[in-house]
């Protein structure tokens, strides 16, 4: 919780600056890209220590994901469908990942 909220300023910073709407694309993948290295760099980690420095840096990252993706969508004709299926990903995203967890315990 403490990245996703460390994140909240310099990510609304980031999401309207020049430089973002200048290179959108690129520096969305690279956030996503990113996020996913840290977070699997994590995993990997024998020193609990990396493994929650990992999550936190990954957290950090991953807060940016969504205002950024908004920012990218604005102004299309078709905004609204493609945040709806954005969203509808995210759900079935959170509840696979739930499910896998609760499966693989068993």
């Amino acid at each position: 919780i403490g990245g996703f909220a460390a994140a909240k300023l310099p990510a609304a910073h980031f999401a309207s600056s020049r430089l973002f709407f200048r290179h959108r694309r690129t520096l969305l993948l690279s956030l996503i890209t990113s996020s996913m290295l840290i977070e699997g760099a994590g995993l990997a980690a024998p020193h609990p220590a990396a493994k929650v420095g990992a999550v936190f840096a990954s957290a950090f990252l991953s807060s940016f994901l969504w205002g950024c993706m908004l920012t990218y969508l604005e102004g299309r004709v078709t905004t609204e469908r493609h945040v709806a299926l954005a969203t509808l990903c995210l759900i079935y995203a959170g509840n696979a990942s739930r499910g896998a967890l609760v499966s693989g315990s068993s």
